[in-house]
């Protein structure tokens, strides 16, 4: 199937004269991984299967024909093959994956299942698997808007591929690999097939294709051209092609022709002033190409660096006569597997993909696209549109009732382009329930609105009844949010509801009483960054009870409080000490409010001085207003059980040297005795008078300074010995 081309991005040619050159005398296996490795599945298939007949039974065999068919995108083939290989005891679980999309494309979505799960044993972390196995999980849900659709073949269609479509005037401008030469005769080697090339129809009154032709000379080259997008009036065009631009052919390091975007201008019908894309590169493709009318966004399919999966889509904008840096639309958009084609309309994006849930192989999916560029979830369109085959290259009319799409569904290894249209009612019903958080008891008379997600503005509001429940009957084919208030409610989760289908949709939005609520966190006295995974605890004065905290959150803890309160809050973490500081509730009854506690780190030896400790003149015993801060030290060894202090004393140069420092360790000696008196072990704490011998100044003998230099070397002070 061409599309695979699209997927994986490449081209390689070569003179296949000089192969058979080259083969002469070499086995059919080594014959065919040389066509192998120059991207000629079919040639090389035909090699192994030749040289299975000599060898049969032989595994590796086995894996290369699996891998041919798989590149092939023949299925059917596939998943024999793949049962061959893992039976034959396979041990690299890539295969499980690929018999398992083999399984699923060919509707055995059961057996599907089982392998995809033996992948995700192996690869427990891509997400895609689990999107897969939800899709099984739901696939009859996709079948729900099919009685809607009516889906025909076109007129058009060839015996090559032809897909991805895009409005052009009176018609559509088409991707085909039908020869457009009577005489020359191009193959591509991947399969045999024809080169693509841009071909137009116009449209009949049915809706219908009828008399393609070759859509401009000057656009067509050699090699492949692909997906392209009008704008600005359809003045001007973006187009995929391989790397071939003014005659030159360029290559990537390993001789790879990746493709690339270019555009191009409408001058009295010629297509003329092609330029490259900026961000084109020979070592990764682009393509793909949907851009807004004005021409200021564009979005697009490439495996360049960053990519998440295969391909991803990504998005430019337009910035004077440059674009910006392309940006990945990110995991609502993008999988592990391939996303590509994508197509905008009326603030929808629509694309393919293999890497969300789905019904097999690509299937077409949409997302909102709001004005600030902001993707959101993709959702799958459902059968028929989507098959257990490829589906992608949707466009549709401005009505969405409307349009063309590309599959194989038919034909296995070629894609046909499809019309489809939709019958569609313009109503679907929207229910849901507004619930208490905390026990999901109902809630009633709250007003419940209807928003439009694109424009912002309320369609329509409803109260709940007894039980909490709303209905709203809303328009088809939309985006909406749904939003709640009540007096002293606070709505804790707003529900993005999609009207896709014709399916009830159902919306819960959650509350919460309006209560007064404080966040603690911890700091770093210091360096003031937040501390992770603190302890916090926080006391109501009033009756000395610890409360409970309603949430922890890793590093915050939210507590119902009380106003017109100070609080008394602690925190602890290992290596800090312990602190506590008074917090007010404020007079306010509901709300928030962020309370803080800074704690000291524990710095072994680092001198921390304790205040207003004062002595009789000449005498060492504890006088009752230095018991304030001594007990102070006494929390701070209670609440941090495992550090071991010295508690030293100071003079200032006054007086002798012997007088000062015998006096100090006797004021040291009494301030340890009296924190043991409170309770402290004798083994935690030690004392030390050391004089004059460590002045925080210059105020040594003989030195003139006034009294509150003096002071300032009269002190207590504790350091940290051991933790």
């Amino acid at each position: 199937m061409k599309k695979v081309y699209f997927i994986l991005l490449v081209l390689c040619v070569w003179n296949s004269k000089a192969q058979n050159v080259s083969y002469l005398g070499k086995p059919l296996e080594t014959k065919g991984d040389y066509e192998y490795t120059k991207f000629a599945y079919q040639s090389a298939l035909e090699y192994y299967k030749r040289a299975l007949e000599i060898n049969e039974g032989e595994p590796l065999l086995f894996q290369k024909i699996a891998n041919c068919y798989r590149l092939l995108n023949d299925q059917t083939n596939a998943e024999g093959w793949y049962k061959q290989v893992i039976q034959a005891g396979s041990n690299d679980y890539n295969n499980y994956l690929y018999y398992a999309q083999a399984l699923e494309s060919n509707q055995k979505y059961d057996d599907a299942k089982i392998w995809y799960e033996k992948y995700q044993e192996q690869a427990p972390f891509e997400e895609r698997i689990d999107k897969k196995l939800a899709g099984l999980e739901k696939v009859k849900r996709f079948f729900g808007d099919s009685g809607y659709y009516e889906i025909t073949p076109v007129r058009v269609n060839s015996r090559t591929p032809d897909f991805s479509s895009t409005f052009y005037k009176n018609g559509i401008v088409f991707v085909s690999g039908r020869n457009k030469s009577p005489v020359v005769q191009k193959v591509f080697t991947w399969d045999n097939s024809s080169y693509l090339d841009l071909f137009y129809a116009e449209i009949t009154e049915d809706e219908h294709l009828e008399r393609p032709r070759q859509f401009n000379r000057r656009l067509n080259t050699r090699y492949h051209e692909g997906p392209l997008a009008f704008y600005q009036n359809e003045t001007k065009v973006i187009f995929t092609r391989n790397n071939y631009y003014e005659g030159k052919e360029g290559r990537s390091s390993d001789d790879i022709n990746k493709l690339k975007l270019y555009f191009a201008e409408n001058n009295d019908g010629n297509w003329t002033n092609i330029e490259e894309f900026q961000y084109n590169d020979n070592e990764y493709s682009v393509g793909h190409p949907t851009i807004s009318e004005d021409g200021d966004l564009l979005i697009f399919a490439s495996d360049m660096i960053g990519s998440k999966g295969g391909t991803d889509l990504w998005m430019t904008k337009r910035k004077g006569n440059s674009w910006t840096a392309p940006e990945n639309l990110g995991p609502k958009v993008n999988t592990e597997g391939n996303e590509m084609f994508p197509y905008m309309k009326n603030g929808i994006l629509y694309f393919s993909s293999n890497g969300h849930e789905g019904l097999g192989g690509l299937d077409v999916y949409r997302a909102s696209f709001d004005l600030k560029n902001e993707v959101g979830e993709a959702v799958n369109l459902g059968a028929p549109l989507n098959s257990s085959k490829d589906d992608f290259g949707y466009i549709t009319n401005d009505d969405g009732a409307s349009g063309y799409f590309s599959s194989n569904r038919t034909y296995e290894l070629y894609d046909n382009l499809y019309h489809f249209s939709f019958d569609k009612p313009r109503i679907t019903e929207i229910a849901g329930l507004v619930e208490l958080k905390k026990d999901f008891s109902p809630i009633e008379l709250a007003n419940v609105y209807l928003i439009d997600s694109l424009t912002s503005d309320t369609l329509q509001l409803v109260k709940t009844d007894r039980k909490g429940r709303f209905q709203f009957e809303a328009e088809y084919d939309k985006n909406y949010i749904i939003s709640a208030k009540k007096d002293h409610f606070s709505t804790v989760n707003i529900p993005v509801v999609n009207t896709y289908s014709h399916q009830k949709k159902e919306a819960i939005v959650l509350m919460e009483r309006l209560e007064l609520v404080a966040k603690v966190i911890a700091i770093d006295k210091v360096t003031k960054e937040l501390i992770p995974k603190p302890h916090i605890i926080v006391l109501n004065p009033l009756h000395g009870n610890s409360l409970t905290p309603t949430r922890i959150d890793v590093d915050t803890f939210e507590y119902v409080i009380q106003p017109n309160i100070t609080y008394v809050v602690g925190g602890a973490k290992r290596y800090y000490f312990t602190e506590h500081v008074d917090h007010f509730s404020g007079n306010e009854k509901y709300g928030e409010v962020f309370w803080i506690v800074p704690l000291g780190e524990i710095e072994l030896d680092k001198a921390i001085e304790l205040e207003k400790i004062y002595y009789d003149l000449n005498k060492a015993n504890i006088r009752p207003d230095a018991t304030v801060e001594l007990n102070k030290l006494v929390t701070i060894l209670q609440e941090n059980p495992d550090i071991k202090i010295e508690l030293s004393s100071h003079t200032d140069s006054r007086g002798s040297d012997a007088y000062n420092k015998a006096l100090s360790q006797r004021r040291a000696e009494s301030a340890v005795a009296y924190i043991i008196d409170q309770g402290i072990s004798a083994a935690r704490i030690t004392a030390r008078g050391y004089g004059e011998e460590r002045l925080v100044n210059d105020c040594s003998n003989g030195v003139d300074c006034s009294k509150n230099e003096h002071q300032r070397n009269r002190r207590t002070e504790f350091k940290v010995t051991d933790y």
